[in-house]
Order: structure tokens, then C-alpha cells, then sequence
């Protein structure tokens, strides 16, 4: 089923581990995997990732247009 997972890259729970035989990991469930974690828990339960979670990205703060105050 086309659409159902969300997509891992934008997960903030997911993890690359070098590792040839098992690429991607997910932090979330503690798990490592050729597949994607996504197709992996939908594969094993038939349920969509209950555990994602967005990355926050750098520059897109709430706060409200507000200068940081950190200097380097």
C-alpha cells in the first residue's frame, strides 16, 4: 500500500549506520534493518510507524522572529 508510512528521511528517530548489511537503523524502536524501518514495521505488524516523529530543522525556530542571543 503506496502511502500509509511515513517517510523515514524526515524522521527524527532515524539513523544511518554504515554497517553494509544493515544500512538504517530506527532510535525509536531499536531496531537495525536493510529496508527502510517504516516498511519494516509495517511488514511486521500491518500498522503505519505509530512512533514518528518530524525533524526539526535548523533555522525554522518558533520563536516568533526573535535574534538568538549565541555567539561564536
Amino acid at each position: 500500500m503506496a502511502g500509509v508510512n511515513p517517510y523515514c528521511f524526515k524522521c527524527a528517530y532515524l539513523s544511518i549506520t554504515f554497517e553494509p548489511g544493515r544500512p538504517y537503523a530506527c532510535l525509536a524502536m531499536r531496531f537495525k534493518s536493510r529496508k527502510i524501518p517504516s516498511r519494516v514495521v509495517f511488514d511486521s505488524s500491518g500498522l503505519p510507524c505509530q512512533l514518528f516523529s518530524p525533524k526539526s530543522l535548523p533555522g525554522k525556530s518558533s520563536g516568533g522572529g526573535k535574534k538568538s542571543k549565541w555567539v561564536a
